[in-house]
């Protein structure tokens, strides 16, 4: 990993007196120190994630773009590049990243824009487009047992009150303009059908992205 590092810093122009402590440095900052020695074949995905990272910010650029950075990461090396964003925007750098993991994105980004068959959907921060989405809606998202899923879908999709009601994998997820979701719970319980969770929420980014686009591919 330390050649590797040492290529970067030469193709970029950093005298070879600086290198060393330049490396020491990016290292400690993607959390790679005490890996110098390790080869690059030899690394876990999240490590070579971070080292493609720390060979970026060899040069102490002022702006980043990260193209899909978390892609391939199991939970934990997600949330800890997260950790390095952070760091990296406190420091004054701008960040800009590419991504369709939007839950990560929407912890970390001062603003967002959705894209679709290249173009421009909507931006902002999360709040305006939480706005944009329609900050009256209110989103219900709810589990029932397996055998009554479809039966409380056609029900709930009926109901007064009830924008839209979609089935997401074993969760129904409904959007409604009433100010609180207990009217979905009522419906249920006059029909037998037992709650096993119910949580009430404002829409996030990705129920915003699939209420924003069309599903256009280019």
């Amino acid at each position: 990993m330390r050649s590797t590092s040492n290529i970067s810093a030469a193709c970029y122009g950093i005298q070879k007196s600086d290198r060393k402590q330049r490396i020491k440095d990016v290292c400690e900052l993607t959390d790679l120190a005490g890996r110098e020695d390790v080869m690059v074949k030899g690394l876990s995905t999240g490590n070579r994630q971070r080292l493609l990272l720390a060979k970026t910010l060899l040069h102490d650029p002022e702006v980043l773009v990260l193209d899909e950075p978390a892609s391939g990461l199991d939970p934990r090396a997600r949330t800890e590049l997260r950790a390095i964003v952070r760091a990296l925007a406190s420091m004054g750098k701008t960040i800009i990243i590419s991504s369709h993991i939007l839950p990560g994105i929407e912890e970390i980004s001062d603003r967002i824009g959705l894209l679709e068959a290249g173009k421009l959907v909507l931006d902002g921060d999360l709040e305006s487009l939480r706005g944009h989405y329609g900050a009256t809606s209110r989103i219900v998202k709810l589990r029932v047992p397996d055998v009554d899923i479809e039966r409380a879908g056609e029900l709930l999709a009926k109901l007064g009150g009830v924008e839209s009601c979609e089935r997401r994998d074993q969760c129904l997820v409904i959007r409604s303009d009433e100010p609180d979701g207990n009217f979905v719970l009522a419906e249920l319980l006059r029909h037998n059908i037992r709650i096993l969770q119910f949580a009430e929420d404002a829409p996030d980014l990705e129920e915003i992205f699939m209420r924003s686009t069309a599903g256009k591919v280019t």
